[in-house]
């Protein structure tokens, strides 16, 4: 069976279990690629809320997405204030996001 691949050229990374990747990739640390920060755990009291300024994402929404890379609408909504008594951060629209912990 023949793979699909969209570049033209490939080359292998050197690592077994990973095999050939686009020619034109370099390999660089992730600490490079852009700013790292982790999310923030919100208390059980304040999830399930609608209709508050700011959407957040539990790890069980990630499972949810419609194409497997686009996170959809949530249930969870926390206001401004709460996301600063939380210490939380306001990631923005187009962060790359992934589950540290829990089973997505």
């Amino acid at each position: 069976m023949s793979r699909y691949k969209p570049y033209p050229a490939y080359k292998d990374y050197g690592v077994e279990w990973i095999g050939e990747v686009p020619e034109h990739w370099s390999i660089c640390r992730r600490k490079h690629l852009g700013r790292w920060k982790g999310g923030a755990g919100f208390p059980p009291d304040l999830q399930g809320q609608s209709g508050n300024e700011i959407a957040f994402y539990k790890v069980s929404d990630l499972g949810k997405s419609a194409d497997g890379i686009r996170l959809g609408q949530t249930e969870n909504t926390i206001s401004f204030d709460q996301a600063r008594t939380l210490g939380a951060t306001v990631f923005s629209p187009g962060t790359l996001a992934w589950a540290k912990i829990g089973a997505a």
